[in-house]
């Protein structure tokens, strides 16, 4: 697409001119629409003509997260039917020992392990 930047907000706006993009007048905000089920990232790339600038967005319109006071686990999809994800935390001390509990079909197995050392599901 063709005439957009970035206002002075950070905002992808559409410039308005004729030829390039269309909207409701100068500087018109660009709304993205699109559909996503629970945990899937929506990313965005706006590169200028010359690939010299760039800008990129993701955001989870339905994220999949729990909260228990500083903590919070949080899990992304990493291909479209969640066969893997991406575990995500916040409020953990780099010290702190978890208790991370796996489960696929009817195996589930749960080991102790760092935050530092983690890569897959989390039990806050």
């Amino acid at each position: 697409m063709e005439g957009v930047s970035f206002d002075k907000r950070g905002v992808l706006v559409c410039s308005g001119k004729p030829g390039f993009c269309n909207g409701d007048g100068p500087d018109d905000p660009i709304n993205i629409q699109s559909t996503a089920a629970p945990g899937e990232p929506k990313r965005v790339a706006v590169a200028s003509p010359d690939g010299k600038i760039a800008g990129f967005a993701e955001a989870i319109p339905f994220s999949i997260e729990a909260s228990d006071k500083n903590c919070k686990p949080s899990v992304v999809r990493a291909s479209p039917l969640a066969e893997r994800v991406v575990a995500r935390a916040t409020g953990f001390s780099s010290l702190e020992t978890l208790t991370v509990t796996t489960k696929s079909n009817d195996e589930g197995r749960t080991p102790r392990i760092r935050r530092d050392a983690m890569a897959i599901g989390l039990a806050c």
